[in-house]
């Protein structure tokens, strides 16, 4: 399992072999910007995202686990929140989305605790699924799923 030090090797490796978009830019977000952020969207940030955070302040593959802007990444968890209440479908009140997302597709999700969930679009009728303990376990398995797929020609 990759650390967060060998995270950006990886993707960038895996990448150039599926030759497509990786693009991260440092430094990070600081610990007040992100407590700001905690604030906008009512709940804390699990450590090892906010670890993740402090290091980069964009990161994308395939356009996934952008994060920048923080206020808009707060007006966008809280708009998902939104929608998924209009839809009668709400997401749970300890969980924040990671990334931006299209509210009615799959999105992942992420507790206070650290661990990362899968919540399909047909919420109607489903839970948010666990698929890791944490962020950084989520991020191997995003390499390892990248890393896998057929080679582009």
């Amino acid at each position: 399992m990759f650390g967060y030090d060998e995270l950006e090797r990886e993707f960038e490796r895996v990448a150039k072999k599926q030759k497509t978009i990786f693009f991260c830019k440092k430094p990070g977000h600081t610990e007040e910007e992100i407590t700001e952020l905690e604030k906008d969207i009512g709940m804390k940030i699990a450590d090892d995202y906010r670890q993740f955070m402090k290091k980069y302040y964009i990161f994308a593959l395939y356009d996934d686990f952008v994060v920048h802007d923080l206020k808009q990444y707060a007006q966008t968890i809280n708009r998902i929140r939104e929608i998924r209440e209009e839809m009668n479908a709400p997401m749970p009140a300890n969980m924040y989305v990671l990334g931006y997302f299209d509210p009615e597709c799959p999105i992942y999700l992420q507790d206070t605790k650290g661990r990362v969930y899968e919540f399909r679009y047909d919420y109607k009728y489903s839970k948010p699924k666990k698929i890791a303990n944490s962020f950084i376990e989520f991020m191997n398995q995003q390499i390892e799923y990248y890393n896998n797929l057929p080679l582009e020609e």
